[in-house]
Parts: C-alpha cells; sequence; structure tokens
C-alpha cells in the first residue's frame, strides 16, 4: 500500500492524532501532529495521560488537538485520527459511554466556532503520531514540538 499525504485547503490545517494505551503497563499517551496546507509542521506533542483504555485515550487527544487549534487561531482544520469509533462519535455525537460522552462534548464546545472536518485515516497514514503515542508511553514525558529538527530520529 502506498501512503500518500493528502493536501488540504489554503487557510486550513491538518491535525494527526493518535491515543495509546497498554494494558500490560496500565500507561497510556496522547500525541498529534498539526501541519500546514504545505505539510510543513507547526506543531507535534506527545504526552502521558491517565486513563483506561484505547478508546478514551483517542477521545482524550482529539479534545487536545481540537484545543491547541482553537486556542492559538486555526478555525479551519481537519482532524484525522485512525479510530473509526471516535470517527463515528465525534460525527453522529452519540456513545454509552458517558466518560467519552463528557469529553466529546467539551471538545465540541471547545471548537463550535471552528469549521472541522473529521476524518478516519488508516494507521499507515499517521505513522508520524503513531511514534509519538509510543514515545509517551515509553518515556512519560510532557513534550512540544515546534519543528521537524526537534522531533526524535525514531519519529522523523
Amino acid at each position: 500500500m502506498q501512503i500518500i499525504w493528502e493536501p488540504i485547503l489554503p487557510e486550513t490545517v491538518k491535525v494527526n492524532t493518535d491515543g495509546s494505551f497498554s494494558k500490560e503497563s496500565g500507561k497510556a499517551g496522547i500525541d498529534g501532529v498539526v501541519r500546514d496546507y504545505h505539510g510543513d509542521l507547526i506543531m507535534a506533542f506527545s504526552m502521558p495521560i491517565n486513563c483506561d483504555s484505547n478508546k478514551m485515550a483517542d477521545a482524550k487527544t482529539t479534545e487536545f488537538g481540537g484545543k491547541w487549534c482553537s486556542q492559538n487561531g486555526y478555525a479551519n482544520f481537519s482532524l484525522e485520527l485512525d479510530s473509526m469509533i471516535i470517527v463515528e462519535i465525534l460525527t453522529e455525537r452519540d456513545t454509552n459511554n458517558l466518560k467519552i460522552k463528557m469529553l466529546i462534548d467539551r471538545t465540541s464546545n471547545i471548537v463550535q466556532h471552528a469549521r472541522i472536518n473529521v476524518k478516519h485515516c488508516f494507521r499507515e497514514d499517521n505513522q508520524v503520531a503513531d511514534c509519538l503515542a509510543k514515545l509517551a508511553i515509553t518515556t512519560n514525558k510532557r513534550r512540544v514540538f515546534h519543528s521537524i529538527q526537534q522531533l526524535p530520529n525514531s519519529v522523523k
């Protein structure tokens, strides 16, 4: 399978997010990458969190990415994640999981004035975010990157 970065419209940013949870260690991490319409890195993050499932980790990373865009003046963004379940919950705003529902509602309130395109992507399309998620779990450090040069070699 050939992976090609899909361009977005000018004045739009693309946010690829991924959450990770390890049942063995009980550790979880959120991470993401924000790029401009040329594909250039604006910001990337990798942070350990407390949660009890992959689904919750994916919901929390979506909240963080949406909040970051909103707080930094990006009103138009494409949100891509490899969790089809969270994509469906975000687009349909329906779930029986009350913790996730509260998180999704909070995320919706934060980005209510933004124009967001929520889209599922395959894990292969989300490799940088996937590597950052593993980094959050293994290093247990909160990290924010503002250039490609700052990213660890294992992520580039």
